[in-house]
């Protein structure tokens, strides 16, 4: 699960950069994990962190970001992330 609030503070023609904020929840499964793996507490992170977004109106409104995020909860992970495009 993602929720995250963008704010536009600049917008000039073909290019726009945002601000965002965002909140993450997930589980995963290790490699040859069972599916059950999914549902089980310890297996599960929250995250938390603030990005930038690039975007490029003339290319499909292409989205390049860069985020920091951070656990809260007992698993010390945290890290940069860049990436093209959307989460959803």
């Amino acid at each position: 699960m993602n929720t995250e609030y963008r704010y536009t503070f600049l917008e000039k023609g073909w290019f726009a950069m945002q601000s965002n904020l965002f909140i993450d929840a997930g589980s995963w499964q290790d490699p040859g994990g069972r599916l059950s793996d999914l549902v089980e507490f310890s297996n599960s992170a929250l995250f938390t962190g603030a990005g930038i977004r690039f975007i490029h109106r003339r290319i499909f409104n292409a989205v390049f970001r860069i985020d920091y995020g951070f656990s809260l909860g007992s698993k010390p992970n945290s890290g940069i992330v860049f990436g093209i495009g959307q989460y959803f």
